[in-house]
């Protein structure tokens, strides 16, 4: 009778590494079609990243990151652009405008 114990005791242990082995294949499998059907982050990521951002948002984000990453200093501001050279004739009434409306105040507060 000790036989038939060993032998329905291994089994038994046979039937519960079954089970445990569907279980983990089930597992696999479930995860398997859960990437297939989301797709895994670094997919997704480079998706986005292909997805047609302007040159701009591109190099603004990579100053962004630098910053982060402390590769750059604070943000630095932009250079100042450079005015347009206005031809004489504009400075001149320009000019010619604002002494009028000075010499209007000056009359305006003597008289």
């Amino acid at each position: 009778m000790a036989g038939l114990q060993d032998k329905s005791a291994f089994r038994a242990f046979d039937q519960m590494v079954e089970k445990i082995e569907d279980s983990e294949r089930k597992a696999l499998a479930a995860a398997e079609v859960n990437e297939d059907l989301e797709g895994d982050d670094l997919t997704r990521e480079f998706g986005l990243l292909e997805g047609g951002d302007s040159d701009e948002d591109v190099e603004d984000r990579l100053l962004a990151l630098k910053r982060d990453m402390g590769l750059l200093g604070p943000a630095e501001e932009e250079a100042p652009k450079a005015l347009e050279a206005a031809d004489d004739d504009e400075m001149g009434e320009v000019i010619d405008a604002e002494v009028e409306a000075i010499e209007i105040d000056v009359v305006d507060e003597e008289g």
